[in-house]
């Protein structure tokens, strides 16, 4: 169990089925502003969707996606659920999630519950798990809000080497997704071989999300310093990168805009030389008035003692050996730039080098690929001659529908997270 590159080969990956708990969300829960006296202010109950989804069609766009990264990965693509559902036969681990949860909503919602936990032992695993994620069972409501953010399984963890980063979400919305995760990594066999960094242990206030961290290659780890990823985090973490064989650890200063809320958001890697970039971030020292800074952490160096470089990303990758070909974004129309930004034209998934999955719906982003030698082919072309595909020496791109998916402001690679991947 492995992940040493962005874009090596994928044997195993973690992802979860949308389900009930979209058809949960309400249109109060998608509104990011409310007002209250007179004045808006934070929507205490925001979501961190777009618009309230159609929960029979994600779960089906997301069936697209599974039945690629299941047939390249000869069937190991995994199911949270399946593996919370086992370990939940445990009823003293059941009991201690659920009491957890219990306090997380209590907490964070100025919610007192009535706290008996006896009926959970009555549940098959299946529906407990379903339970906390759906916030709700049989019609009866038990947690404050639903998890539909879960679908997005690369915020939860990071494999790195040999070892993976328990994350801590930022937001209220998505900190019930940490006590599963937690508990899942800690707890399930499936992850016993690999050492566990849980950047809660460290302090709660910190925060640091999987679609910020990017396993560039196996010398460089780049982290978006973020809305969701604090720069102290960065700091934490980068000696057990160094530890772990990597040589450089990249923190990129992004604007603390929702639209910009990761760094893969506006930057994935899709081949060897090749990376997917949203321009206005990347050709320019400073973006809405917020200097685009970037420290580069080295191996044996004094965390504290870094100071920004004066370099742009793509100039440090180059002073590093690695001559990045930018593929923009929207290509060159400033508007579309913008428009598939926002549903995550940058936001593509390495199945291998030059072996790619993106959404349909970002055309100019697509045809700048396909400028670059890349074939554009449907989930069924791919089906259809997996072998072919597989071997051949030709880039492309698998593209698949997503009006549903992309309303929680999320793409190919925040819907996955590698467990194993081959040798770069």
């Amino acid at each position: 169990m492995a992940v040493r590159s962005e874009i090596s080969s994928l044997e195993m990956v973690l992802t979860h089925r949308p389900g009930l708990e979209h058809k949960y969300v309400s249109p109060s829960h998608v509104r990011e502003m409310v007002v209250k006296n007179g004045k808006f202010i934070p929507n205490p109950n925001f979501i961190l969707f777009d618009d309230i989804t159609d929960h029979l069609k994600i779960g089906n766009e997301h069936d697209n996606l599974t039945k690629v990264l299941n047939a390249w990965t000869d069937g190991n693509c995994v199911e949270i659920t399946v593996l919370l559902s086992e370990l939940f036969e445990n009823l003293k681990i059941r009991k201690s999630v659920f009491d957890e949860c219990i306090n997380l909503d209590e907490a964070n919602y100025n919610i007192q519950y009535v706290k008996d936990s006896t009926f959970i032992n009555s549940l098959s695993s299946l529906e407990f798990i379903n339970m906390i994620i759906h916030g709700q069972i049989k019609g009866q409501k038990v947690f404050h809000l639903p998890l539909p953010n879960y679908m997005w399984t690369r915020d939860i963890g990071v494999v790195f080497g040999n070892s993976i980063l328990i994350t801590n979400a930022f937001f209220p919305a998505r900190k019930r997704e940490n006590i599963l995760s937690t508990c899942l990594f800690n707890n399930h066999s499936f992850f016993k071989d690999f050492n566990k960094i849980n950047i809660k242990e460290f302090s709660d206030d910190l925060s640091v999300e999987g679609g910020d961290v990017m396993i560039f290659n196996p010398n460089i780890v780049i982290i978006g310093i973020s809305e969701r990823t604090t720069k102290e985090s960065v700091k934490i973490l980068a000696p057990y990168f160094f530890k772990e064989g990597f040589k450089s650890v990249i923190g990129v200063n992004l604007p603390k805009k929702r639209e910009l809320m990761h760094l893969d958001t506006i930057f994935t890697r899709a081949s060897e030389d090749e990376c997917i970039l949203y321009p206005p971030v990347f050709f320019n020292s400073e973006f809405e008035g917020v200097d685009l800074d970037i420290f580069h952490y080295k191996n044996r160096l004094s965390i504290e003692d870094i100071k920004p470089e004066n370099l742009s990303l793509l100039e440090l990758l180059s002073n590093l050996g690695i001559n990045v070909i930018p593929v923009k974004c929207g290509g060159d129309d400033e508007h579309i730039q913008k428009r598939e930004q926002w549903t995550d034209g940058s936001n593509s998934f390495a199945l291998a080098p030059g072996k790619i999955i993106g959404y349909k719906r970002n055309y100019e982003t697509i045809k700048e690929l396909i400028n670059r030698g890349y074939s554009q082919i449907s989930v069924e072309q791919f089906l259809n001659d997996i072998d072919y595909w597989k071997l051949t020496n030709q880039k492309f791109i698998i593209t698949i529908e997503g009006s549903e998916l992309v309303r929680g402001r999320g793409g190919m690679r925040c819907l996955t997270m590698p467990i194993r991947r081959g040798n770069e």
